[in-house]
């Protein structure tokens, strides 16, 4: 899967324990996501956004945790 736009927030780190900046890949859509959304009626869109949430976690800038 290609990698997208980095998203980037400030966040509270628990392994920092201070505010540092957070960031992740943004969702990336291709030809074979419009496909399987009209294969699928829809059905393929909480998949893909649930697939998309566990690989590309938030993480720490600064030490890398999540």
């Amino acid at each position: 899967m290609a990698a997208g736009n980095i998203k980037v927030t400030s966040k509270h780190c628990k392994k920092c324990n201070e505010r540092t900046k957070f960031e992740r890949n943004s969702l990336v859509w291709g030809a074979g996501d419009l496909i399987m959304v009209l294969l699928t009626a829809g059905l393929y869109l909480p998949f893909r956004f649930l697939i998309h949430a566990l690989t590309n976690p938030w993480r720490c800038t600064k030490c890398g945790s999540r």
